[in-house]
């Protein structure tokens, strides 16, 4: 089963978890090495190229409204914005390749430019490709904020008031008329990034990669608000966020589940101790006792959060011998939902392993 249907399969089973789960509310987090989508570990000298921005800052763009009663706003003018971004981009996937030591060797703005352009090398008397093979380069990756847009929308509500005139004839009359109208601005900002790996001899690419994604926000305005506001920092928060994810796509990373810790049910003292333990953020304590209590008397929950704590500090094998164990004598949904998930977890660790 491919890494892509184990994840599909994990999925329901913590919800099942999440269904069959006692109403304990100590959780354990635990971190899964998971392979990247793309298979890096013999391209593991690169050259990172600057971001390219192909998108458009779509600066004749124009202010929507959402129905006929208009103001005078325009849209803020950008300078800029897409190189800026690119920029910003290059910067945070740099640091977060960088920061996982994954590559042996990555060369980096301005030199990796110099050395992904078809003249490379002339200037030393040699070839592109005896540039790229004397530095034993196998991965060229290039990054492009392929698509940016800004979208603007200003709807207005009329707010009425009520009116009452007195007659002549003593009788009253109400009328409601136009107090103000509430003007609300929404913008939102869609961003694509594409990251492509190229082979650094024949130019060819070999994998592509496209992850986007947008943010909004909305704010109270008038009639004499003059123009629409900058969405530069919330862009960059997103950047902030796709540049890890898609460095992630290359790179063996962790992936984070949070358990739900099962209740002292049927209670035992000693047992009543690890929990205590557990919600002072002493988890290695808090397994010494698990451990002991469910080797000395096969108490079902010391048993399961044993596991669950084993699978925390990374000795998987011995959390899936252990729930093994409980599942043998326990018919509990969770234990088995559990079991399941560890043993999902071992095969895409593994195969995340042979990316290392």
């Amino acid at each position: 089963m491919s890494a892509k249907k184990i994840f599909l399969v994990l999925i329901y089973i913590i919800f099942t978890l999440s269904i069959f789960s006692c109403s304990s509310s100590l959780y354990i987090t635990n971190g899964f090495l998971t392979p990247a989508e793309i298979d890096m570990s013999e391209r593991k000298n690169a050259v990172i190229t600057s971001t390219t921005a192909t998108a458009n800052d779509d600066l004749d763009r124009k202010i929507k409204f959402s129905n006929e009663r208009k103001i005078n706003i325009t849209p803020f003018v950008y300078t800029n914005l897409s190189d800026s971004l690119a920029n910003y981009f290059n910067a945070r996937f740099i640091e977060n390749i960088s920061t996982t030591n994954y590559f042996n060797k990555i060369i980096t703005p301005p030199e990796s430019d110099l050395i992904s352009k078809p003249g490379a090398g002339e200037s030393l008397g040699i070839s592109r490709i005896e540039l790229i093979k004397s530095n034993n380069i196998n991965a060229i990756i290039k990054t492009d904020i392929s698509d940016l847009k800004i979208e603007e929308i200003v709807d207005a509500r009329p707010v009425y008031k009520t009116v009452k005139k007195k007659n002549s004839d003593g009788t009253t009359t109400s009328k409601k008329i136009l107090d103000y109208v509430e003007y609300t601005l929404e913008q939102t900002a869609f961003i694509e990034v594409t990251m492509s790996i190229v082979d650094p001899v024949s130019g060819n690419t070999q994998d592509v990669r496209k992850l986007s994604d947008k943010t909004s926000k909305k704010y109270s305005i008038n009639e004499f608000t003059m123009h629409s506001y900058s969405m530069e920092n919330e862009i960059k928060d997103l950047i902030d966020q796709l540049s890890i994810k898609i460095a992630n796509k290359i790179i063996p990373h962790n992936t984070y589940v949070k358990y739900k810790v099962m209740d002292n049910d049927p209670k035992n003292a000693q047992a009543g101790a690890a929990y205590k333990f557990l919600s002072n953020n002493k988890p290695d304590v808090a397994m010494e006792v698990f451990e002991e209590v469910w080797n000395k008397n096969h108490h079902v929950p010391s048993g399961y959060n044993y596991a669950l704590l084993l699978a925390h500090f990374n000795n998987i094998d011995e959390a899936i011998r252990v729930l093994s164990h409980v599942v043998s004598i326990d018919g509990r949904e969770e234990a088995y939902s559990l079991l399941y998930e560890m043993k999902s977890y071992k095969k895409i660790i593994n195969e995340a392993q042979t990316q290392l």
